[in-house]
């Protein structure tokens, strides 16, 4: 989530938006607005693929976890940006991307979003109530659901991560993104350690105020042992993420007692 204004580009489509969400081109780049005050994605039109902000990123070391997830479960689309990541660089992983504004789905085209397909599905529907009815079939959640006013609530109840824990297999994990300076910050993210019994990490984005927490349902295949680093290290060449650095922050997390200081004597079997 960003904020950045392009004068009169914005402004005159704005106005030819009709108050529904917009995209505009600006100096090699194509950008996805909610309204005139929220930037909402940022796609370079010569690499669509590419993750220009740093909170998706982060998102996205969600890999020095899990490197060949079946099944990756996203909330929010925006303009696609880590669900195309993952459609490329994941072939072998199935995606499911739910989207609450059918006017966001509607400019899929414009963000070279690909079409559905056996592998890669967007559906439109509220993700409370989808979680809260679906199979326990999902490696990798990663919620990211903004609207223009900021975080929806709806997707920060403890019901909403109950439907998390839920819908995720016994070693899955939910990666959410939260806006740090958002006011009840605290209050959500320990809503996260009660329903994951407190294996949770956190990595604050290169670039925004974004925090981005990593919560486990069974630590065991993904304690931050001492290979960690190196991993990080073998699979930056695979993936192009800054993922050492984003490892070397984890680890961090687990050293100072802010994530899972307990488990840390677990091997991951990945090692």
């Amino acid at each position: 989530m960003s904020r950045r204004p392009i004068e009169s580009k914005l402004e005159q489509a704005l106005i030819a938006s009709d108050g529904k969400p917009f995209c505009l081109d600006d100096g090699g780049y194509r950008y996805l607005f909610l309204d005139e005050r929220l930037m909402q994605s940022m796609m370079s039109i010569e690499d669509p693929v590419q993750l220009l902000f740093g909170y998706t990123r982060a998102m996205m070391s969600i890999l020095l976890f899990k490197q060949a997830p079946n099944h990756i479960l996203m909330v929010g689309l925006g303009g696609g940006s880590m669900a195309k990541y993952c459609y490329e660089y994941l072939p072998a992983t199935r995606i499911t991307v739910l989207e609450v504004a059918q006017d966001v789905i509607a400019l899929r085209d414009k963000f070279f979003i690909p079409e559905d397909s056996d592998r890669f599905k967007i559906i439109h529907t509220e993700a409370a109530s989808y979680l809260a009815q679906a199979e326990c079939d999902v490696d990798v959640l990663m919620v990211d659901g903004f609207n223009a006013d900021g975080a929806s609530p709806e997707l920060h109840t403890s019901d909403f991560y109950v439907s998390c824990y839920d819908a995720l297999k016994p070693d899955g994990i939910l990666v959410t993104n939260f806006w740090s300076e958002a006011p009840d910050l605290n209050i959500l993210v320990s809503r996260l350690h009660l329903q994951f019994d407190y294996q949770v990490w956190h990595l604050r984005s290169p670039d925004s105020h974004n925090f981005v927490y990593f919560s486990a349902k069974i630590i065991g295949k993904t304690a931050l042992h001492s290979g960690f680093l190196k991993k990080a290290k073998q699979l930056e060449d695979r993936f192009k993420l800054g993922l050492p650095d984003m490892a070397a922050q984890l680890h961090r997390t687990t050293e100072d007692g802010s994530g899972i200081y307990r488990q840390r004597s677990h091997q991951s079997q990945d090692e």
